[in-house]
């Protein structure tokens, strides 16, 4: 069963984010519900959108459902209307900071739950992060994607801090065709290197700023891209995955 969209006030922000502090300070204190429902803390959107519960999945799956959602939503206030995403990281709680085998939730910082708008953090929500890079990339996301909403994966965010990239749907679908293992749906092991070894992610992503220079890299399908690429990355090319 599902319930009508809403967005939290001020206030409503505000106990939200009281909440999160008493979860960071190790308190085991239930979700406020209230927020989810109550006239002084939160309120319906004119658009009267049907919210509905999501199975544990992965933040391809969640934010496919919401970009579908959220359709008639306008586009410039879902980018802008913070008292909404929070009111669906309340929602979606038990997805985005589930209980931990000690009976504790570690929320991180409080961007995970109440967004900031500005280029270097709004990616960091837990929720509307994901149905960004979804929305720019659909399928092609599914790499960044494939975690679970409480995790934002180190392949993640290295494709979300170039802002160039995570609007590139060429270098995506590159990076899809390279990296992505289709029969664990996951990404392949040792591809998410924290240094630039050879073919990692992160020497991709240096390669492409390279070719940047040269080529005209957003006019380019992913298969082009992968023509571009060095032998370093021949191990993780398609054809050889099929050798």
């Amino acid at each position: 069963m599902g319930q009508t969209l809403r967005s939290l006030n001020p206030r409503g922000l505000d106990r939200f984010r009281d909440y999160l502090d008493d979860l960071r300070a190790g308190k085991k204190a239930p979700l406020p519900e209230a927020l989810l429902h109550d006239d002084g803390l939160s309120s319906e959107l004119d658009e009267q959108l049907i919210i509905a519960p999501q199975a544990a999945g992965t933040q391809l799956d969640l934010s496919r459902y919401l970009v579908s959602a959220l359709a008639p939503l306008d586009q410039s206030r879902a980018d802008r209307d913070d008292g909404v995403w929070a009111w669906l990281s309340v929602y979606y709680f038990e997805l985005v900071c589930p209980v931990r085998g000690d009976g504790a939730r570690r929320p991180g910082l409080d961007y995970r739950h109440v967004p900031h708008f500005t280029y270097r953090d709004r990616y960091r929500h837990l929720i509307y992060g994901p149905y960004l890079v979804f929305r720019q990339l659909g399928i092609r996301s599914i790499l960044l994607l494939c975690s679970p909403p409480s995790v934002q994966g180190a392949i993640y965010q290295d494709f979300v801090s170039r802002q160039d990239l995570i609007v590139n749907r060429g270098a995506m679908e590159a990076a899809m065709l390279l990296y992505f293992d289709s029969s664990t749906m996951r990404p392949r092991k040792g591809v998410a290197s924290s240094v630039d070894a050879p073919g990692s992610v992160r020497r991709f992503l240096r390669v492409l700023q390279q070719l940047d220079l040269t080529y005209d890299i957003h006019g380019l399908d992913g298969k082009k891209i992968l023509e571009l690429l060095p032998p370093e990355f021949d191990r993780w090319r398609p054809q050889r995955k099929e050798a």
